[in-house]
């Protein structure tokens, strides 16, 4: 199925999700509404966490460095090797995603902040378009 119909049904989308990589993605049926003011705190808070990891890994590199030296994860002891060399740069770039949660109590609770998160790339258009 390369696309879905206009009123899709539940076996409409499940087909479509697994000949498009998405069946063990999180999807939705519908686009989630989600309250405006909850999205501006958020990315409020999303620049607040790139500011405190930003100098987390500038004022704490040695640290850092010491605390993973012995990883035996050949992509983090790369990663490694690779911010060492980055280290006499004058600007850096921090790829990170936060993960919020609607709390019906408290409005936004947050999940995860990865430093680098691109497991998802490839899927979010597959997503964009099932809901087109």
């Amino acid at each position: 199925m390369s696309s879905l119909p206009s009123a899709p049904t539940l076996p409409d989308i499940l087909d479509y999700a697994a000949s498009h990589s998405l069946q063990s993605t999180p999807i939705t049926l519908r686009p989630s509404p989600f309250p405006l003011a909850l999205y501006n705190r958020a990315n409020e808070l999303t620049t607040q966490f790139n500011h405190l990891f930003a100098k987390l890994i500038t004022q704490k590199r040695e640290a850092i460095h010491e605390m993973l030296k012995d990883t035996s994860d050949a992509f983090t002891a790369r990663l490694l090797a690779l911010e060492k060399k980055q280290q006499k740069a004058k600007k850096q770039c921090i790829v990170s995603r936060v993960d919020y949660m609607r709390d019906g109590e408290k409005g936004l609770k947050l999940v995860e902040m990865n430093t680098i998160s691109a497991a998802f790339h490839g899927l979010s258009y597959k997503v964009q378009e099932m809901h087109s």
